[in-house]
């Protein structure tokens, strides 16, 4: 939080960053958290078509974002299921009173 430790770093344009995660339990080519060697979990009936969302970083005085990261798998491409008793934990209320064809500005 330095000022002179700040100057020392940027962002250069032209370049891609990568970032590396690390997990133990939660499998990213199967979309899974393998908890035990006999018990493993789907995630894609939670996540019903979303993008898990792994980190993000925004600028606190203009409020822009830097980076968001999200992990998609190809099966979240044709999941398309009704929300289940899961589903009120992940949603706010205000998303969830909108109706078909609503949009939040």
């Amino acid at each position: 939080s330095k000022n002179s430790n700040l100057a020392k770093y940027h962002f250069e344009t032209d370049f891609v960053y990568t970032f590396d995660f690390f997990s133990n339990f939660f499998v990213p080519s199967r979309y899974r958290l393998d908890l035990t060697p006999f018990f493993s979990i789907d995630l894609i009936p939670y996540f019903n078509g979303y993008p898990l969302f792994m980190s993000m970083a925004k600028e606190k005085a203009s409020g822009k974002y830097l980076w968001a990261t999200e992990m998609w798998h190809k099966r979240l491409l044709n999941h398309d299921e009704p929300p289940g008793r899961m589903a009120k934990f992940f949603v706010s209320d205000s998303s969830s009173s909108l109706e078909d064809g609503d949009t939040e500005n």
